[in-house]
């Protein structure tokens, strides 16, 4: 006979191995939120640890579960790099880990630059555009093209010809904005400021005789708040030999036989800006001088002696006039006056009295008389 004893139940319990499926890597700038992170996979329950290798990317060097979107963090000019890896557990189980990234580009940088002022017609400074990330692209506008620059640009702006074709200043503000893996920066903003070049308005020639006024001269031209020097070549016409501004009518002088000419250069500057010079003359002719003509007394029909005027000054005119044509002169005449007999058909002396006056390019001088009895 066989005897049976009480049968005994035991199980063996096999878990799965867990699954994670697969995350997305994540490339993004600093300053921005990242994706939130849902682990999933094939078994309920399952636990999803992880672990990061780089805590600057703002993210906890560990954690349990999902990962929340959080604000993306680098101090550095390069682009850092979290590794993150998510290691499944069930039931004490422990799956394959799955590894993604989350890599933070930094923020590029633009250093300032400085602004420029210039004056038309002439190179600016070259710019060259620094930062601190190695790689950034630099993109420029600009807001006024008249000053000679392009409206836009990328990279580095090179030496070019200010121009202003007006009378005031004119702006290029410049905004140069930094871009590095598609991150943008803070722009940086300068000016470029071009001065025109000041005119000065032709200033017509002067002639006039000596101890006479001159004309002022206003200088003007094209540009408000210009500054006109003046440099004069010759003051012995009684012009200074330099000022600034108009020039007031002055008493010329010429103490010679001949004309003197001061030629006066003004020079128009505006904001360390200088102009084309224009030139003028003021030509100061001198007094004539007549030397005295002895008087004559004679007997009638007898020749009077020739008179032969003379001066100080080469090319004078000498006209004069008689007051009485008995005595045999005429009443008038132009330079020396020839021997001529002289009348008298009076009972008495007569006496013509001769005005003899000194011209010289239109400056006389005041009369001289001599007298012619008979």
């Amino acid at each position: 006979m066989e005897c049976t004893g009480v049968a005994d139940v035991f199980t063996i319990t096999v878990d799965p191995i867990p699954t994670v499926v697969a995350t997305a890597d994540q490339a993004l700038c600093a300053n921005t939120s990242t994706t939130a992170v849902t682990f999933t996979g094939n078994n309920a329950g399952t636990t999803y640890n992880w672990g990061n290798d780089d805590i600057t990317t703002g993210l906890a060097v560990s954690g349990s579960g999902d990962i929340a979107s959080f604000t993306a963090t680098n101090a550095t000019g390069s682009a850092i790099v979290s590794t993150v890896t998510v290691t499944p557990t069930l039931n004490g189980c422990v799956g394959v880990a799955d590894v993604f990234t989350i890599t933070v580009d930094p923020i590029p940088t633009v250093d300032a630059t400085s602004n420029q002022t210039l004056c038309a017609n002439v190179l600016t400074s070259a710019v060259t555009f620094t930062g601190n990330n190695a790689g950034t692209t630099y993109n420029w506008v600009n807001d006024d093209i008249t000053t000679g620059l392009a409206v836009s640009g990328s990279g580095d702006i090179a030496s070019f010809t200010a121009t202003n074709a007006t009378s005031s200043p004119i702006v290029s503000t410049v905004t140069v904005t930094p871009t590095l893996n598609g991150c943008t920066g803070v722009a940086d903003v300068f000016t470029i400021t071009v001065d025109p070049i000041p005119t000065v308005v032709a200033t017509a020639d002067q002639a006039l005789c000596a101890n006479t006024s001159t004309t002022a001269v206003t200088f003007t031209g094209n540009n408000a708040g210009t500054t006109y020097n003046w440099g004069n070549d010759d003051i012995t016409t009684g012009l200074a030999v330099s000022g600034s501004g108009d020039i007031a009518s002055f008493t010329a002088t010429n103490a010679t036989g001949s004309a003197i000419v001061s030629t006066v250069t003004v020079t128009p500057t505006l904001n360390g800006c200088v102009g084309v010079a224009d030139v003028f003359t003021i030509t100061v002719d001198p007094i004539p001088t007549l030397d005295a003509t002895a008087d004559q007394a004679l007997c009638a029909n007898v020749l009077t002696s020739a008179v032969t005027f003379t001066g100080n000054n080469a090319g004078t005119a000498y006209s004069w006039v008689n007051d009485d044509i008995t005595t045999g002169l005429a009443v008038s005449g132009s330079g020396d006056i020839a021997s001529f007999t002289a009348t008298n058909a009076t009972g008495s002396p007569i006496v013509s009295t001769v005005t003899v006056t000194p011209t010289l390019n239109g400056c006389v001088r005041c009369c001289g008389c001599f007298h012619n009895h008979s």
